[in-house]
């Protein structure tokens, strides 16, 4: 990264997404595991992380909001979806000065998928399988501008059959108020795959925009050592790309928008609280809640999210470590 024009063709290095989510023991013949948090932090935000610098894989997101990370780091991700689907990843981001480039790894598996010919017992159990190498790229400009982008290659696999595919992100990244309010929007997901036995899966494109912000600052008399931050975060999300989403047997949805909500308290810069709630999407979980753990560089995140739809609760586990 000794020069801005090796350090910005570097970044744009293959994407390998994996995407997988099923309900009632069905597939989409999409790529919907994209609009799904990437990890725990991810995931007890509610997703609302336009405007958030996490770690690299919320590039996903909002490439530029790498802008928002301030020192190098890697991370690692373990999410237990559900229908016993298992979700790995790991990132890093490395800074030059205005510049950030992340990579990250992700794997999606799940092998709790019955095939059947007749109505009955099931013949086998299939493998759902996907795998993602992420890369992107930020430059700020100055505080108040922060462009960004990704690129992707995609990969699904499904029993004997496969696709590959392509997909871009791009988006921008302000903050504001010495960095009291972050703001972010992006476009993301644009691209196409390959057929996947005759049939090609639909990329959930999207165009997002968000806000976090620390609207209350608190510290108790007498212990000037334990100040309480209060932080909101919201994003705007118009789907560009409708996809089907299974919910029953006889009832398929197509979700349009979807407004996402989250309320954050970090206590003495050591523990942080996170509650989120899903507004105008129809067919998942509404809440997901968090606990984050912060020492010096090293940071664990655990995120919980139930579901009503007769599904066991989802559970995601995150370390993040900064140097």
């Amino acid at each position: 990264m000794k020069n801005s024009i090796a350090f910005i063709f570097s970044s744009l290095l293959i994407l390998l997404v994996l995407t997988y989510r099923t309900a009632a023991q069905q597939i989409t013949p999409s790529l919907e595991f994209l609009t799904i948090g990437t990890g725990a932090k991810q995931l007890s935000s509610g997703e609302a992380t336009t405007a958030m610098g996490i770690d690299g894989l919320n590039a996903l997101v909002n490439p530029a909001s790498l802008g928002a990370i301030n020192q190098s780091m890697v991370s690692a991700n373990y999410t237990l979806w559900i229908a016993g689907t298992e979700i790995s990843s790991f990132s890093a981001v490395l800074l030059e000065k205005n510049q950030r480039l992340s990579f990250s790894f992700l794997s999606n598996s799940t092998s709790d998928i019955e095939i059947r010919d007749t109505p009955g017992e099931s013949l086998s159990n299939a493998n759902v399988e996907y795998l993602a190498l992420t890369a992107a790229y930020s430059y700020a400009f100055s505080p108040l501008l922060t462009l960004g982008l990704s690129a992707s290659y995609l990969n699904e696999q499904y029993i004997v059959n496969y696709a590959n595919g392509y997909s871009l992100g791009f988006g921008m990244f302000s903050s504001l108020y010495d960095n009291r309010v972050r703001i972010g929007a992006a476009v993301n997901h644009i691209g196409e795959m390959q057929k996947l036995n005759e049939r090609k899966s639909k990329l959930p494109t999207q165009a997002r925009i968000g806000i976090d912000a620390d609207v209350l600052s608190l510290a108790f008399p007498g212990d000037r050592n334990f100040p309480m931050l209060f932080s909101i975060t919201t994003d705007f999300i118009h789907y560009l790309e409708l996809l089907d989403s299974t919910v029953s047997d006889n009832h398929i949805i197509k979700n349009e928008q979807a407004l996402l909500t989250g309320v954050r308290i970090l206590a003495a810069d050591l523990l942080a609280f996170q509650a989120s709630y899903r507004f105008l999407i129809e067919g998942v979980q509404s809440w997901s809640f968090g606990l984050g753990i912060y020492q010096g560089d090293f940071s664990v995140d655990f995120a919980f999210l139930p579901f009503g739809t007769g599904f066991n609760p989802a559970y995601s586990l995150g370390m993040r470590y900064s140097f």
